[in-house]
């Protein structure tokens, strides 16, 4: 198995998409890219921990590969708006890429020049290295 975090606007939206491939075997929503420890859903909606509203992404690669995976992931959301998706504006927002491994960052880059054709506006999805993830936690 290997995994991901991806970031793109509303994450229970972005979760749905990615439980439809077939090697998706497990995801979890949370938080990734900030700089408070342990943040609570209500610390990242009011957009002062730095976090994006994140779905770690757990996958099969020999059922689904990680193009598929993030095709899959920029056909779920607009990269194209800056730290906004529709009516939800702010950081935690953002369209971004935590990768796990240096092969998942060049896929990345790659497939965002590749992309790039397709799009009116830049795509502004951020690709960096994957740091702490949080688990939302319900009360």
């Amino acid at each position: 198995m290997e995994q991901i975090l991806l970031a793109g606007g509303d994450f229970k939206v972005l979760q749905q998409h990615l439980q439809t491939l077939p090697g998706v075997v497990d995801t979890q929503l949370g938080f990734s890219g900030g700089e408070l420890e342990n943040p609570t859903y209500e610390d990242v909606a009011n957009d002062g921990t730095g976090h994006a509203m994140t779905v770690l992404v757990k996958y099969d690669p020999s059922t689904t590969t990680l193009e598929e995976l993030l095709r899959c992931f920029f056909a779920a959301h607009d990269p194209t708006t800056l730290n906004r998706q529709g009516s939800d504006i702010g950081t935690e927002y953002r369209s971004a890429i935590f990768c796990v491994t240096d092969e998942q960052k060049q896929m990345a880059d790659q497939l965002i020049s590749g992309l790039q054709v397709d799009y009116e506006n830049p795509i502004v999805t951020f690709v960096e290295q994957a740091g702490p993830f949080y688990a939302m936690t319900t009360s």
